[in-house]
């Protein structure tokens, strides 16, 4: 698992994706805030930054 920054330019996201996920497309991702698991359209994002665990 990753941890990145996701933000499509509204709403920024804290999550955990997993190693191989595809951020260009459909991908699983785990809210570091609520613990939901969620289906992020990653051509929709504007910012994909990894960071530290």
């Amino acid at each position: 698992m990753k941890r990145y920054y996701l933000s499509d330019g509204t709403t920024d996201l804290d999550a955990l994706v997993d190693d191989g996920a595809d951020l260009d497309g459909e991908f699983r991702a785990t809210c570091m805030d609520s613990g939901e698991t969620l289906t992020v359209r990653g051509w929709m994002l504007t910012t994909a930054e990894e960071l530290p665990l």
